[in-house]
């Protein structure tokens, strides 16, 4: 279950949460990156549930799903972190360039949180 919902990255009409099964919109999130053919990058079991080594991140504008970021972590050399993209995308109809760089900005934010020390995509 996600403890931090939303990510703070100070843009102006768009939100970015952190969502896994437990989210209210999950079913429409999936929804959304079925739509946009990514949902293989998710590791979602038989019963619906995100896999723990995931993190999602999805912006919302005027409430609709703009796009998503999924970024896995994995241990690393030296009891470290490491943050793998999985994947970004954005919904047809959105400025493809800003909610990539809102949703890079979030990530970023949720990977020092999460004490990674590697990034790669």
């Amino acid at each position: 279950m996600c403890t931090q919902t939303t990510i703070d990255v100070n843009d102006r009409g768009m939100q970015v949460e952190l969502v896994d099964n437990w989210h209210p919109r999950w079913r429409e999130v999936l929804d959304a990156i079925d739509f946009v053919g990514q949902r293989q990058s998710l590791h979602v079991d038989p019963d619906g549930w995100l896999s723990a080594r995931q993190n999602l991140l999805v912006a919302f504008v005027d409430d609709a799903v703009a796009g998503h970021l999924c970024f896995r972590v994995e241990p690393a050399r030296g009891a470290r972190v490491a943050a793998k993209l999985e994947s970004i995308e954005v919904q047809p109809g959105f400025a493809r360039e800003e909610v990539q760089t809102i949703l890079l900005l979030a990530a970023e934010k949720r990977a020092h949180v999460l004490r990674c020390r590697q990034w790669s995509t």
